[in-house]
């Protein structure tokens, strides 16, 4: 069975998949119960104090110390009236009574009374413009997202920056994405990675990630520097951010911006299969595989590749496939299992798949044999100037009839990749 080495090779680029977005709101994170300190000994940045620069007045409710408005409370107790006290406090320029009966009227807009969608604005905008910070903030998503109103990056750009200076944690964040992308603003790395900063100070799982995204990449005038990614990358790691964890790990595999630590990265990339990260599942796959950094385990090396190929993730597809047929030891030889996965890569464009296809074809392995089908999967590898490929198809068309080859090569012709 042909095997590409380079198929077995983990990864020695880091994977950066860009997973920032404009959010709604606080990310829930994953606290990480192991100690982790023995792969990074510096400690985490302090976050700043934060201040509540809202002013509100209401009832306070004496167990939290929390504002109580009586709307809040009216609409607890089933009232109809709440929407009639918010307005009559909104009229005398109360900001968070002004918020609060803009949200009431958001959820009338969401249900279907178009006319709640301009009061919805109306309020959102009077309590914004005298500085009430969670009115900015979804007057920033409502552009942003083109939700209720037309999408207006300029206008979300505005409002998330009023927000952000009021220490919205993910206005911050948002804000860093706009810059980034160029989005309502000119595209600026510099003032991205200040806004994320900022998020990141106080807690903020994504800001912590795209700081080290930034340092890892070296992007937009910033220089890069992998310790700071290294560091950053730990940080979200921590909170269960399970792309850091993958891109921590392979620094500590390649010692990139770490020193080399195989029992860290395990760690780290076993932290993200867990959490269902198609990649590290199937580098999870390839360390029991290989015994790199773990016992040899090829029972283990299968459930990871199972996992991973599941997902749709190749790589692991035409692994788990070849393992089906190499007679190791826990896994016992399934030609159809091997074929069916084998399948899965090849149709999406795997071109050692699509060679492995070939192959069982030819000889029957987990399938009719079918020279025509053969040489057609033989073809697509070639085409990709894989070299098995070509010598399998040459060999072929050498005891095929001009009529076989002629369909095979039609049929090479008609075939289209699948999406992942």
């Amino acid at each position: 069975m042909t095997d590409n080495t380079n198929q077995r090779l983990l990864a020695t680029l880091r994977m950066q998949r860009m997973t920032q977005r404009i959010r709604c709101g606080p990310t829930q994170a994953m606290l990480v119960s192991d100690c982790l300190g023995s792969c990074i000994s510096q400690p985490p940045p302090q976050p700043d104090k934060q201040v509540d620069k809202q002013s509100n007045v209401g009832l306070t409710d004496t167990l939290s110390g929390r504002p109580v408005y009586l709307g809040a409370v009216y609409r607890d107790e089933g009232h109809g009236s709440n929407v009639e006290w918010y307005r009559q406090t909104a009229k005398q320029s109360d900001p968070s009574a002004q918020f609060h009966l803009g949200t009431l009227y958001e959820e009338e807009a969401r249900s279907g009374i178009e006319q709640s969608r301009s009061q919805a604005l109306h309020w959102y905008h009077q309590a914004a413009e005298q500085g009430h910070v969670e009115a900015q903030f979804q007057l920033g998503m409502l552009y942003s997202e083109g939700d209720l109103v037309d999408a207006n990056a300029q206008e979300a750009f505005h409002w998330y920056r009023l927000a952000a200076n009021q220490d919205h944690v993910v206005a911050q964040f948002n804000l860093g994405v706009l810059y980034e992308e160029g989005r309502g603003v000119e595209r600026n790395v510099s003032q991205a990675l200040r806004w994320f900063l900022k998020a990141a100070q106080q807690g903020d799982m994504e800001a912590k990630y795209s700081v080290g995204v930034i340092y890892d990449r070296g992007q937009g005038g910033i220089p890069q520097d992998l310790k700071e990614a290294a560091y950053w990358y730990y940080q979200a790691a921590q909170q269960g951010h399970a792309i850091a964890q993958f891109n921590l790990a392979s620094m500590y595999h390649n010692g990139v911006g770490v020193t080399k630590n195989m029992a860290c990265a395990v760690k780290f990339y076993r932290m993200a299969a867990e959490q269902g990260d198609a990649t590290a599942q199937f580098h999870m796959g390839v360390i029991y595989e290989g015994g790199i950094g773990v016992p040899q385990n090829f029972a283990e090396a299968v459930r990871w590749y199972l996992l991973s190929a599941k997902q749709g993730y190749r790589p692991a597809q035409q692994n788990v496939g070849v393992l089906f047929l190499r007679c190791v030891s826990g896994v016992p030889v399934d030609y159809e299992q091997a074929f069916y996965w084998t399948k899965q890569a090849a149709e999406r464009g795997h071109v050692t798949a699509q060679v492995n296809m070939g192959i069982m074809y030819q000889h029957g392995h987990g399938t009719q044999k079918n020279l025509v089908l053969s040489h057609m999967w033989y073809n697509l590898a070639a085409s990709a100037d894989n070299a098995s490929g070509v010598k399998g198809r040459d060999d072929l068309a050498n005891i095929m009839t001009k009529d076989q080859i002629a369909l095979a090569q039609r049929l090479a012709l008609e075939f289209k990749p699948l999406e992942d």
